[in-house]
């Protein structure tokens, strides 16, 4: 950025997030970081066994998980905005979060209305490297189900 900018980077640069990200990154320690990473690790191990669990009952694991995008209709503009901007995107990100961590393929498909016409996501997830299912099946739903193109006016 000082490079684009030609002058060294200044607090009145930022946005006031990334300034509190960046505060936060020099309060941890190396090694706190690193157990961090290391927990972050243990976490993403256990969740692709979902996918491919042992024992009886589930033999094959499964395909895909379908979870909704938010637990909410979508927000107005500006909700996330201001003081509270940070807490509600956490609270956005619920579903989807995990599966940028994981790194499995995801796709969020506009299946629903709300009673005033907004789009309501549905999430579809597949296991690590099949994102030929993950294609194929929201394939299949938009030819069920078209969903319109909606643009602004």
């Amino acid at each position: 950025l000082e490079a684009i900018l030609g002058r060294a980077v200044g607090e009145d640069d930022l946005e006031p997030d990334n300034l509190m990200f960046a505060e936060m990154g020099r309060s941890i320690s190396a090694t706190d970081y690193l157990a961090a990473v290391h927990g972050q690790h243990l976490w993403v191990r256990d969740m692709l066994r979902w996918w491919h669990p042992e024992g009886e009952g589930h033999p094959h694991g499964f395909d895909l998980l379908l979870t909704p995008v938010i637990a909410t209709p979508p927000p107005p503009i500006g909700y996330l905005s201001g003081p509270e901007g940070g807490r509600r995107v956490g609270e956005l990100l619920l579903f989807t979060a995990q599966f940028n961590v994981t790194g499995q393929p995801a796709v969020s498909l506009p299946l629903h209305r709300t009673p005033d016409g907004l789009p309501v996501g549905v999430q579809l997830v597949a296991a690590h490297g099949r994102e030929d299912v993950l294609v194929r099946v929201a394939a299949q739903l938009e030819a069920a189900a078209p969903w319109p193109l909606i643009a602004p006016a």
